[in-house]
């Protein structure tokens, strides 16, 4: 669900011509009553996500969501679309010499992870696409941003952090034990 002035928002990022791809701000659902900890889980990533963010200055990072407005010369200049999820859009926008910025004040809610299964399918998907597509092809975070950013989460919510931690330890031992295909 797009917030009302979302698009508006996006479009007001377009402040100079050499910016390139506007990112929206991505949140689950309000008003949804957290239960299980594949829940607390997702809703802390997507916490330490808006952190991070925020944090972030023109990186191929930034439009990782579910929003993102991207200025038609940009996407000519990306020229790769077989497999055109957000970030690899944005990182060849970036190669191309566009700028890439974050506009938190576009908001899109989402439906929130509810179970394990729906997490653990996330996770490998995002494995998946991270093997396939390693090298050159997107920015490295800084280390130190992520980790003021998850600092900061934690403070706010640390019991919501403690399920994500838990959680992805389960997924990695899952992984490092043979019982995740990706």
């Amino acid at each position: 669900r797009v917030d009302q002035g979302a698009f508006s928002a996006l479009m007001r990022g377009f402040t100079r011509p050499t910016i390139g791809v506007v990112a929206a701000r991505s949140e689950p659902n309000r008003g949804h009553l957290v239960r299980s900890l594949a829940e607390r889980s997702a809703t802390f990533s997507a916490v330490v996500l808006d952190e991070t963010k925020r944090r972030l200055i023109n990186h191929d990072f930034l439009p990782i969501g579910r929003l993102m407005a991207v200025r038609r010369a940009a996407w000519l200049a990306a020229g790769e679309h077989r497999w055109p999820c957000d970030r690899i859009v944005a990182s060849y926008a970036k190669k191309a010499g566009w700028e890439i910025v974050y506009m938190p004040e576009a908001v899109v809610y989402y439906q929130p992870i509810r179970t394990y299964d729906e997490l653990r399918s996330d996770y490998v998907r995002t494995v998946y696409a991270q093997a396939r597509l390693s090298g050159d092809w997107a920015e490295p975070l800084p280390r130190m941003t992520v980790l003021r950013a998850v600092s900061a989460s934690l403070r706010r919510h640390p019991l919501s952090g403690a399920a994500w931690f838990a959680v992805r330890a389960r997924l990695r031992s899952e992984r490092s034990v043979g019982l995740m295909r990706t």
